[in-house]
């Protein structure tokens, strides 16, 4: 509103002006960590004039919060300093309708226009550079996120190559076992003809008594409890997991099915072939 606006309005003589303003003027006000006065306790009441009290000088030329951003350090510590300047841009949003409020009452005669007029000046100051501060912190924030994420990129990358190096060991030892497993199969397999010639002996010389069931004797060996399975398997290990279990299965690569009809493990099957039929 324009300043003519107070052109023709009685001012409150000197006696109720010094009674209101004494009110005001030896109550402490309190103040926020941005060093702006805090809101007026008796804002909504009747209008009264604002006294010296009210206007504080704002420290429109030092940073708001400026300990706890020289302390920050990570995006999280920013953050809470700007949860911190976004509360202090409230309450001054919040001080500077009131100041409005004020400003209104004192061009009609009930305050004192100039200094109204002044507090509410700092006090746009201190919106200015609360908002300024919280546009820098903002910046300081993203790039600590940004520094943050490249530290934990080349962290995994530190793991990851640790896990490449425990892998290749892994596979080193699978190698070994697998060798090692085939020159097991090629042993067993020298004695089981060894057996199986023996046991043609046996059956040419009528000491069928003699023989060594040679599956009975794989099945034992290769019997008993196995690894779990873990809950996460890729497809080729489970192929190859399956594979391997071929090996100590009933049926499977060294457990071939005995022919149709002939006996196992002692016990002669009822099957008679067509060809012995009468």
């Amino acid at each position: 509103m324009s300043p003519k606006a107070t052109e023709g309005v009685a001012r409150p003589d000197a006696a109720s002006f010094a009674s209101i303003a004494g009110e005001n003027a030896g109550a402490p006000r309190e103040t926020t960590p941005s060093g702006l006065p805090a809101i007026s306790p008796s804002r909504g009441r009747s209008p009264a004039p604002l006294s010296i009290a009210f206007h504080k000088e704002l420290p429109v030329n030092t940073i708001p919060h400026a300990e706890d951003l020289g302390r920050a350090r990570t995006a999280a510590d920013f953050a809470a300093v700007i949860a911190l300047l976004d509360t202090d841009l409230n309450n001054a949003a919040a001080r500077k309708q009131e100041l409005e409020q004020a400003e209104d009452r004192a061009i009609f005669g009930n305050g004192d226009l100039g200094e109204v007029r002044v507090a509410l000046t700092d006090c746009n100051a201190a919106i200015a550079l609360l908002e300024k501060t919280v546009e820098a912190v903002n910046k300081r924030r993203a790039e600590a996120a940004e520094s943050e994420a490249r530290a934990d990129i080349a962290a995994l990358g530190d793991e990851i190559k640790s896990k490449a190096a425990s892998l290749g060991e892994r596979w080193r030892t699978v190698k070994r076992l697998i060798e090692q497993l085939r020159q097991e199969l090629f042993e067993a397999d020298a004695l089981s003809r060894t057996i199986a010639t023996a046991n043609g002996l046996f059956d040419a010389a009528g000491v069928a008594e003699l023989k060594i069931n040679l599956t009975t004797t794989r099945r034992a060996a290769m019997g008993g409890s196995r690894a779990a399975v873990p809950a996460r398997l890729s497809r080729p290990a489970i192929q190859a997991d399956r594979l391997l279990l071929s090996f100590l299965s009933p049926g499977g690569a060294l457990d071939p099915r005995p022919a149709l009809g002939a006996p196992v493990e002692g016990v002669k099957s009822k099957f008679t072939p067509a060809s012995e039929r009468g």
